[in-house]
């Protein structure tokens, strides 16, 4: 068995608490992005209907909903246009077989 240790304990350091500045506080987004950012997390929340999940129990239901809640930005929304990027570039090579200046043979 251990024995019992003895610890001291003494007062805490003090330090000096100076008042916020409030001109100094990050600025918060403002109200159009909180709105759009609200009737997005509607539509994606309102696209969660369209699940057809009548066929599971009640448990394969509950967790199957909170899993596609957890992941709903990913899933097609039909009133959210789908975005792109063009910062991948790929080139397509033509094998030999594909060569433009290879004889035909006849088939017979």
């Amino acid at each position: 068995m251990k024995k019992n240790t003895q610890v001291s304990i003494g007062p805490l350091d003090v330090i000096e608490i100076y008042p916020a500045d409030i001109n100094n506080v990050i600025e918060s987004p403002n109200v159009s992005s909180i709105q759009k950012n609200s009737t997005l997390d509607n539509l994606l929340k309102e696209n969660l209907k369209n699940l057809r999940l009548e066929h599971l129990n009640k448990e394969e239901y509950n967790s199957i909903r909170k899993l596609c809640y957890e992941y709903r930005d990913i899933f097609h929304c039909s009133k959210i246009s789908l975005s792109f990027t063009n910062i991948v570039k790929h080139e397509i090579r033509p094998t030999e077989c594909l060569k433009p200046n290879k004889e035909k043979k006849r088939i017979k």
